[in-house]
């Protein structure tokens, strides 16, 4: 009962850290446009943003 009643909330935390990770996508292909260089720069952050969207659709898939 409990888990139906936080659905919505749990659905919005994953969709809050998406959204950076979807920005850092749309960055890294906005600059190779630019420069190759600094797609090779956003390589790092991109990753991290990636790793915490992982963590946190299994900590919501798990529970």
């Amino acid at each position: 009962m409990l888990g139906e009643a936080t659905w919505p909330v749990r659905q919005a935390g994953l969709a809050v850290v998406a959204i950076p990770w979807l920005a850092a996508v749309a960055t890294a292909r906005a600059s190779d446009r630019v420069d190759r260089r600094a797609v090779v720069l956003l390589a790092p952050p991109s990753a991290r943003v990636t790793f915490a969207v992982f963590l946190n659709y299994r900590l919501w898939h798990s529970n």
